[in-house]
């Protein structure tokens, strides 16, 4: 049996201008994609077989950029959305943080260590 692997992309991650850029990236690279609501995270990929079955492969993104995370943190919805992950039943948790950003909320020493502790206590890759 073949399948085809395919990269979804949260709607949430598509909707400014800004994110249409993650998109064209996509397109310029040749990534097989489709864009969808995701019920937990921000990217996965599916096996589609040939009567376009899909099977959810064992890896889920979540995507933060900095000062999101420093804003996720201080609002609670970073403990919030770990345990999601932590419950959605994908072996292969990754969170992907982007560090450039001009504002934070946080002392940065403080965003370092909620990246420690999401890696050593909650198992996820970083």
């Amino acid at each position: 049996k073949t399948f085809e692997i395919k990269l979804c992309v949260d709607n949430a991650e598509v909707n400014s201008k800004k994110q249409q850029l993650l998109l064209k990236e996509l397109d310029k690279n040749g990534v097989n994609y489709n864009v969808r609501k995701l019920q937990v995270g921000d990217f996965l990929w599916i096996a589609v077989d040939g009567d376009n079955r899909e099977l959810v492969l064992d890896v889920v993104v979540e995507r933060k950029r900095l000062d999101d995370l420093a804003q996720s943190i201080t609002g609670g919805r970073f403990t919030e959305q770990k345990l999601r992950l932590k419950s959605c039943g994908l072996a292969r948790k990754v969170y992907l943080v982007e560090t450039k950003a001009s504002y934070l909320s946080l002392p940065e020493q403080s965003l370092k260590q909620a990246v420690v502790n999401t890696q050593v206590i909650d198992g996820f890759t970083i």
